[in-house]
């Protein structure tokens, strides 16, 4: 009896069998077994773009804050400029072309410097529309 329930009803069958099952009992119409994927598949990829912007409040380093602190003042600071205030920032320092955080030893090579202050510019150009808009 149970058996005959879980077939009558794909879903109820591990996830890695019921939506292969779905698709197969509409292959009696192909067109409508290919629309019931496209929809599962659609819906999936949504939930995992969804999971995807969730804010990390751990992801950014020490010295990612710095940097964003540092262009929150004047945003147009070419990344050389950046370098040479952050050199100067308090708790970091600069040796042998890193720089690197005394507090929690986070480090970056001066050569990401340049894409981490374009990073930076776009989260702070995103973080001013968000406070601007209505």
């Amino acid at each position: 009896m149970r058996r005959a329930s879980v077939q009558a009803n794909p879903d109820g069958l591990g996830p890695e069998h019921s939506l292969r099952e779905a698709v197969f009992r509409r292959l009696a119409s192909p067109s409508e077994g290919m629309l019931y994927q496209d929809a599962a598949r659609e819906m999936k990829s949504a939930e995992q773009s969804a999971r995807a912007k969730k804010p990390r409040p751990g992801s950014k380093d020490s010295i990612t804050i710095a940097i964003e602190e540092i262009l929150e003042d004047s945003p147009q600071m070419t990344a050389a400029e950046v370098g040479d205030a952050l050199a100067e920032y308090d708790g970091i320092i600069f040796i042998a072309g890193e720089y690197r955080h005394t507090l929690d030893a986070s480090t970056m090579s001066k050569s990401n410097l340049p894409s981490r202050v374009s990073d930076a510019k776009k989260v702070i150009g995103l973080t001013r529309l968000a406070r601007n808009a209505p």
